[in-house]
């Protein structure tokens, strides 16, 4: 279970976005064992920014031990810097731990990011199941904002030829009218 990185406190500790992000995948992790009877790994994701004084890896993995997980059962990555990055990284990491990138990987992150997760896990690769968790109300405008911007620089070689397209038709239908 791949745990999305974001923000920690000044501390050290994780924020109570990146809390629910973890809580999530715990759950989750704790409903597949009581229906398979195996324990799932554990990849919290992230490097440390410049204001960090650890890495959101780091952060994370010391809350899934607080949280009853064995350090046996967490694989940390803490390289990247962002969602492209947390799902690159992750896959090498579990592949180096004998991990089979090739079933179903699943993520933990907050409900708004969830689709652009799946987007870009396919660039690198991966078959994911996103793990939603829940967020509070007063921050999905600037959450929705956020990812709306994300999927348009995501895809802006997309964007940018679609624009080159459209003000060439114009352009070539203005001239068409001028002609005729």
């Amino acid at each position: 279970i791949i745990i999305l990185g974001c923000a920690i406190r000044r501390d050290g500790t994780p924020t109570h976005l990146l809390k629910g992000r973890i809580d999530r995948a715990v759950a989750f992790e704790r409903e597949q064992f009581m229906k398979s009877g195996r324990h799932a790994y554990f990849v919290p994701s992230g490097g440390q920014g410049s204001d960090e004084v650890i890495s959101e890896a780091e952060s994370m993995k010391r809350y899934l031990i607080e949280q009853g997980i064995p350090d046996e059962q967490i694989i940390k990555e803490d390289k990247s810097v962002n969602t492209l990055q947390n799902f690159e990284f992750s896959k090498k990491v579990i592949g180096e731990h004998g991990g089979d990138i090739k079933k179903s990987i699943a993520f933990s992150t907050t409900n708004y990011h969830v689709f652009r997760g799946y987007t870009l896990a396919q660039r690198v690769s991966l078959r994911v199941h996103g793990l939603s968790a829940k967020t509070k109300p007063y921050f999905y405008p600037n959450a929705f904002v956020r990812e709306f911007i994300g999927l348009l620089y995501e895809r802006k070689g997309k964007h940018i030829l679609f624009l080159v397209l459209v003000i060439s038709y114009l352009l070539l239908y203005d001239l068409t009218l001028l002609i005729l």
